[in-house]
């Protein structure tokens, strides 16, 4: 197993369940659905590309990186709807109607992944294992992507200024952590950039892992999805930054190891004086 994938595998089962925990507890609720679907295709996603880095045969290898991208693709759609449902009275006709838009062209989009080269050329090595390489195709639906993503965080923006006025305590909460952990998760669609060949290490599944951490917070906190979970506070918060922690850490070993890789030294001494100023780099984002 690479130590690469290590992060991968942590992030994407940990949302998966929390994803499932939120549908089992009230599987009839349409908020719930989606974000259901958010996690599985997360979990898609991240485990497939985690995955590729165990294998040696070049053909699984290829096509689990497809199987993980055609995961990543759904998200665009998934969570233009998961934002629909946390508008709420406040959804526009026009992002009704780009997310239906969203669903089209994605089911069209899926099945360029494996018919053609336009979309899908082929896996490149890079410093951190194999990774897909986008065609002409593929980055026309990732502007398409960074284009819904943008549109996300707006609304959502331009919506908080009523929702503080208009809801109730307890209903502005559920908007504001629902609110807030979508807008980080579409910065995990940075990952699409080294498929054109702009070369630095896809840390996505950060963004997934804090979008779940934040949602997994607000439900024991805030009753998110309308979810009573009664849970003593001390294991909340110790769950939470061990599954923080996790990600700290896969950060600051994978970001030593690209170093490394970059700059050609072998010294442990050195090793360890770079993963302490990765450390101190990313400890903020820790907190």
């Amino acid at each position: 197993m690479s130590s690469y994938s290590i992060a991968d595998y942590v992030v994407s089962i940990y949302t998966l369940l929390l994803g499932s925990m939120t549908l089992r507890f009230n599987p009839n609720a349409r908020k719930n659905q989606i974000f259901f679907l958010v996690t599985l295709f997360s979990f898609i996603w991240l485990f497939s590309y985690g995955l590729s880095d165990s294998v040696h045969d070049h053909k699984i290898k290829l096509m689990l990186l497809k199987l993980g991208h055609l995961g990543a693709m759904q998200l665009s759609p998934a969570i233009y709807f998961l934002t629909l449902e946390i508008l709420q009275a406040h959804k526009k006709k026009i992002d009704v109607y780009w997310a239906r838009f969203a669903i089209l062209l994605c089911a069209a989009f899926s099945v360029l992944i494996f018919t053609s080269p336009l979309y899908f050329k082929g896996i490149v090595m890079r410093e951190w294992g194999y990774y897909p390489v986008g065609g002409i195709l593929m980055f026309v639906y990732a502007l398409f992507t960074f284009t819904m993503a943008s549109r996300i965080v707006y609304v959502l923006f331009q919506a908080s200024k009523k929702a503080h006025k208009e809801f109730q305590y307890n209903d502005y909460q559920k908007f504001k952590y629902h609110s807030i952990s979508v807008i980080i998760f579409v910065f995990a669609a940075i990952d699409y950039l080294p498929k054109f060949g702009i070369n630095f290490y896809p840390f996505g599944y950060v963004f997934v892992g804090l979008f779940s951490s934040i949602s997994t917070y607000a439900i024991i906190r805030h009753k998110l999805f309308d979810i009573d979970i009664v849970i003593r506070r001390s294991f909340v918060y110790s769950s939470l930054i061990a599954s923080l922690t996790l990600i700290y850490l896969s950060i600051i070993l994978i970001s030593e190891r690209i170093f490394s890789s970059f700059f050609g030294y072998r010294s442990i001494v050195i090793a360890l004086i770079a993963s302490s100023v990765v450390a101190l780099t990313f400890n903020p984002l820790r907190f």
